[in-house]
């Protein structure tokens, strides 16, 4: 984190910015996730919001988004993941049983990418034309493909952070 800040804090274009939002994984720890961010825009002298999804209003508006949400532990993958049908999700879930029981263990801090990425492996359904799309995307090239489903309440909470940011 120091050294995207660093580095943005560096570009001659970075006294233009307006507003600055910071989106991360939560990875095993939302509340710990969130406390690096701060600490990372307190040193260098960046407003610093109290808790997630806040704003700092000032000459910078600062906000920082915790994914999967700012109380639970994951990732973007664990939200992606959670747009899917139980079915679905069941699918995956037998296989990564049957991997792990076969002398393969995934790491639980590993699950969500593996189950995402046997979900994307076999080339999922597209959401809007029940289409398949090639297997083997990446996280943003599957967005793009149209694999996810932009309207669950699973995305609302990114989808206003990432809103506000751009008034």
């Amino acid at each position: 984190m120091d050294q995207s800040l660093e580095a943005l804090i560096k570009l001659d274009e970075f006294f233009q910015l307006r507003n600055l939002g910071v989106i991360r994984d939560a990875d095993d720890d939302s509340s710990k996730a969130f406390q690096k961010v701060r600490n990372s825009l307190k040193r260098f002298n960046l407003p610093a919001p109290d808790q997630a999804y806040e704003y700092v209003n000032g000459n910078l508006r600062v906000a920082v988004a915790i994914v999967p949400d700012a109380n639970s532990e994951g990732n973007l993958e664990t939200l992606c993941l959670r747009t899917l049908d139980k079915s679905k999700l069941a699918c995956i879930d037998k296989y990564i049983d049957c991997i792990t029981r076969n002398n393969t263990p995934v790491k639980e801090k590993d699950l969500s990418h593996a189950k995402l990425y046997s979900y994307l492996a076999v080339g999922a359904e597209k959401s809007s034309h029940h289409a398949r799309h090639k297997p083997g995307l990446r996280v943003g090239e599957s967005a793009e493909a149209g694999v996810w489903k932009w309207d669950s309440s699973e995305f609302v909470r990114i989808k206003e952070f990432l809103l506000e940011l751009s008034s």
